[in-house]
């Protein structure tokens, strides 16, 4: 158990131990002697006379029983407090790394989208020199090639114009 767990628990025990024996107990008798049924009952007088009597040494067996009550609620207390103490400090480091995680990830989706857009771009160069150059061995010094020559350029024009558009879509 963490030292710091038990020194909060027996303060808390403590604690507990006196507000049962000196408090809880005198308001507990004082509050039977008001409500009670013996003659003088439910004045003050009977009430203030019962706390008096809660201080006798017949009456603090019942006060160290309660004393007692409240010293294993005060441990119960103080320990579960540490404990809430010790995992909100684990919580605070967790989110922290948690952050800082998040801010790399961030940092890394803007390094991803500035080389995806320069890949794009270089594409979109490239691909137009191709189809340029497709379209002007088309246009001029395609008529003495034979069919097969034909086709090959007319398909280098549309696969090139067909890539254009899909990068186009991308970016």
């Amino acid at each position: 158990m963490h030292p710091f767990r038990v020194r909060r628990a027996l303060v808390h025990g403590g604690a507990g131990f006196g507000l049962g024996l000196l408090v809880l107990h005198p308001v507990m008798m004082a509050i039977f002697g008001w409500l009670g049924v013996h003659p003088g009952a439910g004045s003050a007088r009977v009430g203030l006379e019962m706390l008096l009597e809660s201080f006798s040494l017949p009456m603090q067996p019942m006060g160290v029983v309660l004393g007692l009550l409240g010293a294993v609620i005060g441990v119960m207390d103080g320990y579960y407090r540490s404990v809430v103490h010790v995992q909100r400090d684990e919580l605070k480091v967790l989110v922290e790394q948690l952050e800082s995680q998040n801010s790399r990830l961030r940092e890394l989706e803007l390094a991803k989208r500035r080389a995806t857009w320069f890949m794009v771009h270089d594409l979109k160069n490239h691909l137009g020199c191709v189809v340029g150059f497709a379209d002007l061995l088309a246009s001029g010094s395609a008529a003495g090639w034979s069919e097969k020559d034909r086709k090959a350029l007319s398909t280098i024009q549309r696969q090139a114009r067909r890539m254009l558009g899909s990068i186009g879509a991308v970016s």
